[in-house]
């Protein structure tokens, strides 16, 4: 204010009042999907200077925001903490019970997850040609995406020699 507290004014003095709007305030933008170090470069230009990215388990790429802790829309100080939750790239899956499944099968189950499918073909006499006789990692294995399986298929009946 003008004047300053305490000084003496006459009644035709002018008085100045400075109302202050707060601290400045933004609206929250929808940070998830974005690189990490992208979103927080972002934040920090925005004033924003209390960013924490923290790893966790994701089926996303490695460093892509998968959640953050101020909901979208959500009116901020500019000095309140935000934390954007970061894939790590490493998620585990429970390994499926391949056996007597086709290679199609399981390559379809392993695309989603970006699981490598190795494979070879034996002679078997029990199990129908082109179905899964065996695998490894086995049934109920948890493993990361991006690993690699690997599974026997039947190549039919064994011939006599």
């Amino acid at each position: 204010t003008e004047p300053k507290a305490g000084e003496k004014i006459t009644s035709e003095d002018k008085i100045i009042i400075t109302i202050s709007k707060g601290k400045e305030q933004l609206r929250m933008e929808n940070y998830v999907n974005k690189i990490g170090e992208v979103a927080k470069k972002e934040l920090e230009e925005l004033g924003f200077k209390n960013i924490i990215l923290k790893p966790i388990e994701s089926e996303l790429e490695e460093g892509v925001v998968v959640r953050q802790s101020v909901d979208v829309g959500t009116i901020v100080e500019k000095e309140q903490e935000i934390t954007l939750f970061v894939s790590n790239g490493k998620f585990k899956i429970s390994v499926p019970n391949f056996t007597r499944l086709t290679l199609d099968e399981v390559e379809a189950w392993a695309k989603q997850y970006k699981i490598i499918v190795k494979h070879t073909y034996v002679c078997d006499d029990t199990f129908e040609e082109g179905t899964i006789i065996s695998q490894n990692p086995g049934y109920g294995v948890n493993i990361q995406n991006k690993s690699t399986i690997e599974v026997v298929i039947s190549g039919g009946k064994c011939e006599s020699q």
